[in-house]
């Protein structure tokens, strides 16, 4: 049987919002997750095509010692 004090305690937990935060960030995660899904495909080949051009700066660069 319920009592007043049963009741009590269901209602305070229906009213609890503080479980309402978690949900928040566990999609806002979920939205950063698939974005970064649906944008690395994309940007992956230029990532690539930039990485060889710093390579080739990089071993093409002279380094001079002194004036």
């Amino acid at each position: 049987m319920l009592t007043p004090k049963h009741l009590a305690k269901i209602r305070s937990f229906f009213q609890d919002e503080e479980g309402a935060v978690t949900v928040d960030w566990v999609v806002l995660t979920a939205m950063v997750v698939v974005l970064a899904v649906i944008v690395l495909p994309i940007i992956t080949p230029a990532l690539g095509g930039m990485a060889t051009g710093i390579k080739d700066v990089i071993v093409s660069a002279t380094i001079k010692f002194g004036t």
